[in-house]
């Protein structure tokens, strides 16, 4: 029955999410077919087991078949595959727990699991069978009596994250290691009706990027708008300054303030004038996994998820000392990046801890390096970053008692750049940021069902930002993050349909202040949220209740209450729904309202307030005014930040399904359509735009009310703000207010569609798998106010296009891996307003990636645990599509990228 398969999606996903797979992704479909054949976006990387007080190979699941195995001594992580294959079981297990260890021969007709058994024996390691027959490879600890047998029982695959163990005759409860699932606050569970890709540590190393923003750019959902080149030149269209040459994550164009960008599952704190997050100060060797949620999610998330979430997953689990080095190169031009690394782990009884540390230095081009480029500056401005960054990672995790645990994750990054890009002048910019995230959680299992848990996030980012021009004066930012949060995750009632409800109830206080030198006043900004929040996963139809054409059917229903102290509340409702055809195909579609809160800087910034008088020719917009016969009419206008703001909201659709062809054993197809209505958007209007265009003349407000005046003379006279009144004119003669500046104005409608591919096998030649995502986007409207007309902005210079692609295929035998991956992005229109009427070509480019475990075949205590890399970006280096811009750069900095072709080699040696 399908909800057997369905449930069986759910354990994996669960398991897969604590027991980690390094990579390999050629080798996937001999331990993990049957996972990847249904929802391959919902598999993650496979992280070891750690059971304490164990010793001795263990199983749960008895077998009855019988199965002829010939599997003769070897490796152990060869062994593993030839008996996934030969018992038709998923086996999980870490690359790093197995490494240097020999299997024995397992020969003759015997059960599966007596098998395995034999395979394993010295091994120092056991195993688990789950209900859906999934074996996971775990270590065991040394430390009972000879002899002594230690069974596991079943493990359910809506565990909440513990397991219990009878040794003895007593039950042992062991605490399983953090489960981070993107889309749910719902412990141990995923959410089938969200859209969500998953990105592993192989996909990272295969992709031969050198930092996070580069491995970014390799995902067509992702908009590239926002980069320290782009924003060098003053191309990023959504209002967001990026003084810190920073880069920012911008699903589907909506803006980099739209992305909710997390690390491991935890807020992070905004850069700079904190209105994004700066995902440059992340170090990408630190990175295990990148989740992708293209789905508005405020109400799982809160403020910010209007176009989704990114969450990077940082390594958890390692036991034992790795150290790795990386080097990267252009072949034409001075660009070059190197990098170190080292990471070490330990485990012991009921608990672990792994610290890391990585050290990255990035070279840019020079502008005479591209025969294209003509900036004004000259020929020795740099194209991008000087950059030099340091961080470290830490890891901790321990059982206090059988029921009660607790963990803590720190990140810090020191980030030091220098660029002289600028559109007209040679001038030189230096910026620091100095970044920390500690994310703490105490857990309590109240029983086997239910659990309570408690976090506390701290993150601060101290940057400065010195100029040539202001002789290197300091401009200095300080964001600053607290969240204390508590989280109610439980199974209950069991349906009809075999499944239990699955509920989560939650609420958090969150503090975010800013502080800099920008700010006049010298005063300290802030701002405190109050939430509440609640989601429920109903297994509506299952196993047990299945019909003809709906072997499955869930509802998911989620909402968000958020208390803001400075511009009100937000409510925001989400509904799901997953319906299984049959084992082949799926059905999904998803409702939400979501927002984005206004930065704080944009509330309570420096503001401006002039009082001037204007010819009454200048009101176009305004023709009673026109006809004032004084000939002049006294305004009060503004400009800068406005403490009116209020949220920015959308409503989102998604529709979408999977298919796995049961005549095409490991292929996957997914697509996803989607529907974004954005409002309210805070959009920067001069105020002779409110005298003249009728779309902005909304704003303008003729004869105001005195009180209105008074309070605008009050804001102008607060400190820090800037106030003049060239005529000394009294509050009660103002005739006319015209509030420029940021206002909730705008919107932006965009449709398109995902389609994703996925084929894995398994030959006696190797390991082949081939993958396809490509972002369609079919609408991207703009509209500046309710009456001006909508602005087609699809396919124009610096914004977003409508068909971006990646495709890849991979092969793999006995530790050798080979990828070629293409990256194709259409042509477009150019924009007349920017540069001369040109066409722009569409741009495709070709990538080759080789890795070699030499542990997999040369049995060299030398070369056990080395992993070399080889890789080629742009292999025929192709230039960016030539368009004239009047930054001189004469590419579009959004879409493409100006590098050519780049090598890089890494190497990774495991103790």
């Amino acid at each position: 029955m399908y909800g057997a398969r369905l449930r069986q999606n759910v354990e994996a996903t669960y398991a897969r999410a604590i027991v980690k797979v390094r990579g390999y992704r050629g080798r996937i479909p001999l331990f993990f077919e049957s996972i990847c054949n249904k929802h391959k976006k919902y598999v993650v990387s496979v992280i070891s087991l750690v059971v304490a007080g164990m010793s001795a190979p263990i199983h749960a699941q008895q077998t009855d078949e019988i199965v002829e195995f010939d599997i003769p001594a070897q490796k152990l992580s060869n062994a593993l595959k030839s008996y996934g294959v030969t018992a038709d079981r998923q086996v999980l297990f870490a690359v790093n727990l197995v490494r240097g260890k020999q299997a024995n021969a397992v020969s003759g007709e015997m059960r599966p699991d007596m098998a395995l058994d034999k395979l394993l024996v010295g091994s120092g390691l056991a195993y688990d069978t789950t209900v859906s027959d999934v074996v996971v490879i775990k270590a065991v600890h040394q430390d009972a009596s000879a002899g002594q047998t230690l069974r596991v029982a079943t493990v359910d695959e809506d565990d909440v994250g513990s397991v219990t163990v009878s040794q003895d005759g007593e039950d042992v409860l062991q605490e399983l290691e953090e489960i981070i699932v993107t889309g749910t606050n719902i412990r141990g569970v995923t959410n089938p009706t969200v859209p969500v890709q998953q990105f592993d540590r192989e996909d990272i190393d295969l992709s031969g990027a050198a930092t996070v923003e580069d491995f970014l750019r390799t995902i067509p959902q992702n908009f590239s708008g926002l980069n320290p080149i782009a924003s060098g030149s003053g191309n990023d269209f959504n209002n967001v300054n990026n003084s810190l040459n920073g880069t920012g994550v911008d699903l589907r164009g909506l803006g980099a303030g739209a992305t909710l960008t997390l690390l491991n599952g935890r807020r992070m704190t905004a850069s700079g004038l904190g209105n994004f997050v700066d995902v440059s100060v992340l170090p990408l060797g630190a990175i295990e996994r990148v989740d992708v949620l293209t789905d508005g999610a405020s109400a799982i998330y809160g403020s910010d998820a209007v176009a989704g979430v990114v969450n990077f997953i940082t390594r958890k689990d390692f036991e034992g000392l790795e150290v790795r080095a990386r080097y990267g190169m252009v072949t034409d031009g001075s660009k070059e990046d190197y990098g170190l690394g080292a990471a070490g782990g330990v485990n012991w009884g009921g608990g672990g801890a792994l610290f890391g540390v990585d050290y990255n230095n990035v070279e840019p081009l020079f502008a005479r390096e591209r025969d294209f480029i003509n900036l004004l500056a000259g020929p020795d401005a740099l194209i991008g970053t000087i950059e030099e960054r340091i961080s470290g990672t830490i890891s901790l995790n321990q059982s206090i008692t059988e029921r009660l645990s607790f963990a803590v994750d720190g990140l810090y990054s020191n980030r030091d750049s220098r660029t002289t890009n600028d559109q007209f002048t040679f001038r030189e910019t230096r910026n620091e940021q100095d970044s920390l995230f500690i994310n703490t959680k105490l857990d309590y299992a109240l029983t086997d069902e239910a659990s309570v848990s408690f976090f506390y996030d701290y993150s601060r980012e101290d940057g400065s930002s010195a100029d040539e021009l202001d002789d290197f004066e300091e401009n200095t930012f300080k964001n600053r993050l607290h969240v204390i949060e508590g989280l109610f995750s439980s199974r209950f009632l069991t349906l009809p349909s075999g499944g239990s409800l699955s509920l989560a109830l939650g609420g958090l206080y969150r503090e975010e202040t800013f502080d800099g030198s920008i700010l006049l006043s010298g005063a300290k900004i802030k701002r405190d949220v109050a939430t509440a929040y609640g989601e429920l996963l109903i297994p509506v139809i299952g196993e047990k209740n299945a019909i003809p054409f709906i072997s499955a059917f869930d509802v998911s229903l989620a909402g968000r209450y958020e208390d803001y102290s400075d511009f009100g509340n937000a409510s925001n409702p989400k509904i799901g729904l997953h319906w299984a055809v049959n084992d082949a195909l799926s059905l999904r579609a998803t409702f939400s309202e979501s927002f984005r809160a206004p930065a704080l800087i944009e509330v309570f910034g420096q503001a401006t307030v002039l009082v001037r008088s204007f010819p009454n020719a200048s009101f176009t917009a305004f023709p009673d005014i026109s006809g004032n016969p004084s000939g002049q009419t006294i305004v009060l206008l503004t400009a800068g930040s406005n403490r009116e703001l209020t949220e920015e909201t959308a409503d989102v659709w998604s529709v979408g399904l999977d298919y796995t062809p049961g005549l095409i054993s490991g292929l996957t197809l997914s697509t996803t359509y989607f529907k974004v209505e954005y409002l309210n958007r805070i959009e920067d209007i001069r105020f002779s735009d409110i005298l003249q265009f009728p779309e902005f003349g909304i704003l303008g407000a003729p004869n105001p009310d005195p009180s209105a005046v008074a309070a605008l003379f009050a804001l102008g006279e607060a400190e820090g703000n800037f106030f003049l009144n060239f005529a000394g004119v009294a509050p009660e003669d103002v005739q006319f207010i015209a509030p420029g500046g940021l206002n909730n104005l705008s919107s932006r409608n965009v449709e398109g569609l995902d389609f994703t591919i996925d084929y894995q096998t398994e030959t006696s030649y190797g390991a082949l798998s081939a993958s396809m995502n490509a972002a369609h986007l079919l609408a991207f409207d703009t509209q500046v106010s309710e009456l001006s007309p909508t602005v087609d902005q699809l396919d124009v210079l610096y914004r977003p296009i409508d068909l971006k692609l990646r495709g890849s295929l991979s092969w793999s035998l006995d530790g050798l891996t080979a990828a070629v991956a293409v990256n194709y992005t259409s042509g477009y229109r150019n924009n007349p307003d920017r540069s001369i009427a040109n066409d722009i070509d569409p741009w495709t480019t070709v990538d080759l990636a080789f890795t070699y475990d030499a542990s997999e075949r040369l049995d060299n205590v030398l070369l056990d645990g080395v992993t070399l890399s080889f890789n080629v970006r742009n292999l025929f280096d192709q230039d960016p599509p030539f368009v004239e811009t009047i930054d001189g750069l004469n590419f579009d900095t959004a879409n493409a990228d100006l590098f050519g072709r780049q090598l890089s080699i890494s190497l990774a040696k495991s103790f």
